[in-house]
């Protein structure tokens, strides 16, 4: 292998490992704008955050390889969408759609 390519693998990896390193950190940050949506009673501002926080993590995930994060996300993304689109106060079950995906995430993060 060549050293460039040797280089570039090792800042590939590099990128990767601190990726890693600031998912617990993100997860928490879903938590406690989950932990805000359900406290202001169908204010769409937390929401609107965890949406956009969910569908990063589903994109970025994958391009660094973790694939079930990357799909977590994405199903954190679509049940926190469902419940933005809803309009209303939410369902016990679209609250237990998203509790259920928000588990799943921290489920799929990768060993530090």
């Amino acid at each position: 292998m060549s050293r460039s390519k040797a280089d570039l693998l090792e800042y590939i990896e590099a990128q990767r490992a601190e990726y890693r390193r600031t998912l617990p950190a993100k997860v928490a940050s879903f938590e406690t704008l989950w932990r805000d949506a359900r406290q202001a009673h169908g204010s769409p501002d937390p929401l609107v955050d965890l949406e956009r926080l969910a569908h990063n993590l589903h994109g970025t995930a994958g391009t660094y390889g973790f694939h079930d994060l990357s799909r977590a996300g994405q199903a954190l993304e679509l049940a926190v969408r469902a419940l933005m689109d809803a309009g209303a106060l939410p369902t016990g079950e679209q609250e237990r759609q998203v509790t259920l995906a928000l588990d799943t995430v921290r489920r799929n993060l990768p060993p530090q």
